[in-house]
């Protein structure tokens, strides 16, 4: 749950805990997307890029597998058998941006890339719904985009689309941390 230690780069970006709305700093992450890529819109709020499905998980059996929709905010269960989804229910809430995905047990991970922070979602035993039991948040997560875990850490890797824009020119010379 939220007692994982994060494991993070060094290189540290001004943030805030980011709760459900935009801060400033989010809004300013919108603008300057807004002017490098189309920006789609979705209930008054703006993404940088029109990617959809984004995230996913495997159940142990692989039976299900858990997807994220980055620009509703949505989570959904797929049954890998019949190739059915069914949304799955966090009592309104929805988790914006959502890109890296992993599950322990019942417990979701999800990296809300430019909110610069992951969400720990407990789920029900049929994986369909959820409540959302807060936010790992941390100075040193720069737009997190893939999660994993590896004994009692979570690890994250920076992305960094500020920098290099996902279907933008290369940036050779750009490090990244996990």
């Amino acid at each position: 749950g939220l007692d994982r230690e994060l494991v993070v780069g060094a290189e540290f970006l001004e943030a805030a805990d980011l709760g459900r709305g935009l801060d400033q700093r989010q809004r300013g992450q919108h603008d300057l997307f807004a002017g490098r890529l189309q920006v789609p819109e979705h209930n008054g709020k703006r993404f940088p890029f029109p990617v959809f499905g984004n995230g996913i998980a495997a159940t142990p059996s692989g039976k299900k597998l858990l997807l994220g929709n980055l620009n509703r905010g949505e989570l959904y269960v797929v049954n890998t058998e019949t190739g059915e989804s069914e949304l799955i229910d966090l009592g309104g809430e929805r988790l914006f941006y959502a890109d890296g995905i992993v599950l322990e047990g019942k417990t979701l991970y999800v990296a809300q890339n430019f909110f610069n922070q992951i969400a720990v979602v407990r789920l029900n035993e049929e994986l369909t719904s959820g409540n959302i039991e807060g936010y790992i948040t941390d100075l040193a997560l720069y737009i997190p985009s893939t999660i994993d875990l590896f004994g009692s850490s979570l690890y994250a890797v920076n992305a960094k689309f500020d920098q290099a824009a996902p279907g933008g020119p290369p940036v050779p010379d750009l490090e990244f941390e996990v």
